[in-house]
């Protein structure tokens, strides 16, 4: 009935809710007033989403993820308020240009490349450590070392890596 505009089922659900989108906002720690904040926006984007809801045994989790999402646009207008301009001035950084960007890649994939002709294990090490993120524990796991043993083997696997884009004619980073 909300979907085709009754009043009263609006008024209905916004009743019969409202005390979770408040203990939401409140668990987020917001103040009164940015709590009214996040009643409205959630009417509103009910009033939005509420038709693209299929299944309706599925709107309590999906009303907690609206409730959710709005708290935390609420808490990144209050950090945005209270940054000074410099950071916010840094967020906004557009990032490389098209011509920067196409320049990173191509030496990201020069080091690739110059890792994998290491050959094992740097080239494993390497390549799980900085590509994988893996850790040293995950990392000496696979290698079937000790863990104490990562650090040590890096270390010479970097200077492999050194003398090898240094023959290259590749310096710096």
């Amino acid at each position: 009935m909300c979907i085709e505009g009754d009043r009263q089922a609006w008024e209905t659900l916004i009743d019969r809710y409202s005390n979770c989108i408040y203990s939401i906002a409140v668990k987020f720690r917001l103040d009164p007033s940015e709590c009214e904040d996040v009643a409205q926006n959630v009417g509103i984007a009910l009033q939005r989403g509420l038709h693209t809801l299929e299944d309706r045994s599925k709107f309590y989790p999906w009303l907690k993820t609206v409730i959710r999402r709005e708290c935390i646009a609420v808490l990144r207008r209050r950090e945005e308020e209270l940054a000074p301009e410099s950071e916010i001035e840094e967020r906004l950084d557009p990032g490389p240009t098209l011509e920067e960007a196409m320049v990173l890649i191509e030496k990201h994939q020069t080091l690739r490349e110059a890792v994998a002709t290491l050959g094992p294990p740097c080239s494993l090490l390497i390549q799980m450590i900085y590509f994988e993120h893996r850790t040293f524990a995950e990392t000496a796991a696979h290698l079937n070392c000790a863990t104490d043993g990562i650090s040590p083997r890096r270390v010479r696997c970097f200077l492999k890596l050194k003398k090898l884009l240094l023959r290259r004619g590749i310096t710096g980073a």
